[in-house]
């Protein structure tokens, strides 16, 4: 799915076979690929906790890898599924590993055969994820939104029930990543009603790339309710690896 996503729209010299692409990416290479091919000067990196996966995409050894090979160049989210037995085990072990910034979450529960979302508002899922964090000292949550993954329902992708957990949790920082890919306008009024919710850009370089008038657009929208003063609850990501970093930057 993210193959078919950027391939179309990627500069030929920095697009790989879908071969080259479905792979387990090493940490090494990832580095190289922001550091020496880009104009990349830190990172976020995360697991993936997506367990139809047996390695949850992205596994959580492999953070904790390059905070410690890279640790001026490299921070991490940790990453659990709420809806996994021993998530809060998992979260602690993170902790321990790697130090991680914030925690990074998926609205999906994924297992070899079957999906099921859940909603941020969720007083017996999400909740206990936010007063986990809250007494563990991490003040920042980050839930991927605006893009599914593939024929599963669209619901779960909608930034709407980050107000609940804004609202519910104001010394929590809420960060929509890849908001304004699409649901562009609530997401404008989202920034403008909450002062703790942010937007990570990831997923729009892809955009910028294929249209930037489009970019330009969406980037505007975002701001629509704010003005320039907003554009610091806005953070740019280049998307790697999915979208090699140096085109759009």
């Amino acid at each position: 799915m993210l193959f078919g996503n950027v391939s179309a729209v990627v500069p030929d010299e920095y697009t790989l076979t879908p071969e080259g692409f479905v792979r387990d990416w090493g940490v090494e290479e990832t580095a190289t690929m922001l550091f020496e091919e880009s104009y990349t000067d830190m990172a976020t990196f995360h697991p993936v906790p997506m367990y139809a996966f047996h390695d949850g995409l992205v596994a959580n050894d492999k953070a904790g890898e390059v905070v410690d090979r890279w640790p001026d160049r490299f921070r991490s989210y940790a990453c659990v599924d709420p809806l996994r037995d021993g998530w809060e085990g998992e979260l602690e072990a993170q902790i321990q590993d790697f130090d991680p910034l914030g925690i990074k979450l998926y609205p999906s529960h994924w297992s070899e055969d079957h999906h099921e979302g859940w909603s941020m508002g969720d007083p017996e899922v999400a909740f206990p994820v936010f007063e986990k964090a809250h007494d563990l000292g991490i003040e920042l949550i980050d839930i991927h939104k605006a893009i599914p993954f593939g024929p599963v329902p669209r619901g779960p992708y909608h930034p709407g029930d980050v107000d609940e957990a804004a609202e519910s949790f104001p010394d929590l920082t809420f960060s929509i990543v890849h908001g304004g890919y699409s649901f562009t306008e609530e997401t404008a009024w989202q920034l403008a009603r909450f002062p703790n919710v942010y937007v990570n850009l990831e997923g729009l370089p892809a955009i910028f790339l294929g249209n930037e008038r489009r970019f330009g657009e969406l980037l505007a929208e975002l701001i629509s309710f704010l003005g320039e003063d907003g554009m610091d609850r806005l953070f740019w990501s280049s998307g790697a690896m999915s979208v090699h970093p140096r085109p759009p930057t």
